[in-house]
């Protein structure tokens, strides 16, 4: 079945689909197609979303199919990347997602969705049931629009994934997103590079930290976060016990906040991974850091590429865990000179416990994996 239909037509139609008759349902609205084909091999009437393959989809179609559907349908993924849905998509989605008990994964990324649209999507979490992944990169959503995702984060129980890089989010979206933390108790990935966050905005997700009992994995990359940030951000890694990975490249971040992090090494005991690629951070930074390794044995990736590090802050760095190896430490692209690098292979070789740890050097810059 093929049909030229209007923007009423299809939101008509869509709201009365059946879910058994759906086995390959193409509509075309102006320029779009949407397909939505069975995908249980055949197997019974139960149908979900596989894909959407329209080029381009307008927002009242969009609004239509899904809010008409999802109630419907056990469908259990959407991918609508880059279809310029709009707000008034998202708004229609977010309609759905309140009685949709299947859904588990919805993309938007790169569709004008703005701050309305994300708004309305955070109404939508407040009462799904089933969704686990959001992913909203690119989509110009701003502080009002993490602030309303912030607050459907409060009351969510099933998000685990929430991807928010590149929507131009500042300090009062990062501050909402920190308080979301405090309540949500399901949020494992929070992605948030690529915004305009600074220190106002780090140290709110640090507090967000202290009370967060689920989040592993925090991308800060890109970002505005100085020195007063690093510090939030190290006050919220002392108290907090899941977080296994921040991401804080191409930050701002110098001596004093690198030394305030190597404080909250010494008292963490769950991350593992800690990447502060091209920032500002140098000798005192550096040992800084090292300091909270002597006590911590956790951490097993320390990426510090592209900073400022001469030879006595990588020095004090690698002396100051001589008991125990990294499997990865990076230093490349630093201030160190062809001697402290002799001086560095001998302290790492000096600490390698076993045959598996090995120190190898390319281009000046050196690995210890």
């Amino acid at each position: 079945m093929l049909a030229e239909l209007h923007d009423d037509e299809m939101v008509c139609i869509a709201s009365s689909i059946d879910p058994n008759d759906l086995f390959a349902f193409s509509l075309t609205c102006r320029r779009t197609r949407l397909a939505v084909a069975r995908a249980n091999g055949g197997r019974g009437t139960r149908t979900r979303l596989d894909s959407v393959l329209a080029s381009k989809s307008t927002s009242r179609c969009v609004w239509g199919v899904q809010a008409g559907a999802l109630s419907a349908c056990n469908w259990t993924s959407i991918d609508l990347a880059g279809k310029e849905i709009g707000s008034k998509g998202a708004i229609g989605l977010a309609e759905g997602l309140k009685v949709s008990a299947s859904l588990s994964k919805l993309d938007l990324t790169d569709n004008k969705v703005g701050n309305k649209g994300a708004i309305g999507i955070g109404d939508g979490l407040k009462a799904c049931v089933s969704l686990s992944t959001l992913c909203l990169d690119g989509n110009q959503i701003g502080d009002a629009g993490a602030i309303g995702l912030a607050e459907g984060l409060k009351v969510s129980a099933s998000l685990t994934t929430l991807h928010l890089s590149d929507n131009q989010i500042g300090n009062r979206g990062a501050i909402g997103i920190g308080n979301g933390l405090k309540a949500c108790a399901s949020l494992s990935t929070l992605c948030l590079d690529g915004n305009q966050i600074g220190d106002a905005g780090a140290t709110g997700l640090g507090e967000g930290l202290k009370a967060s009992t689920s989040l592993t994995m925090l991308h800060l990359e890109g970002n505005k976060i100085g020195n007063r940030g690093a510090i939030g951000i190290g006050d919220g890694l002392k108290v907090n016990a899941s977080l296994g990975t921040l991401l804080l490249d191409d930050n701002q971040i110098g001596d004093a906040g690198a030394v305030d992090l190597g404080e909250a090494l010494k008292v963490n005991r769950s991350l593992t991974t800690l990447h502060l690629e091209d920032n500002k951070i140098g000798n005192r930074g550096a040992i800084g850091i090292g300091k909270g390794l002597e006590v911590n044995d956790q951490l097993i990736v320390l990426n510090l590429n592209g900073n400022q590090i001469g030879d006595p802050g990588a020095i004090g760095l690698t002396k100051c865990f001589r008991s125990y190896s990294f499997w990865e430490l990076r230093l490349e692209g630093n201030k160190f000179s062809s001697k402290g690098e002799r001086v560095l292979d001998k302290i790492m070789r000096g600490n390698s416990q076993d045959s598996s740890h090995d120190c190898d050097w390319y281009d000046g810059p050196w690995v210890s994996i």
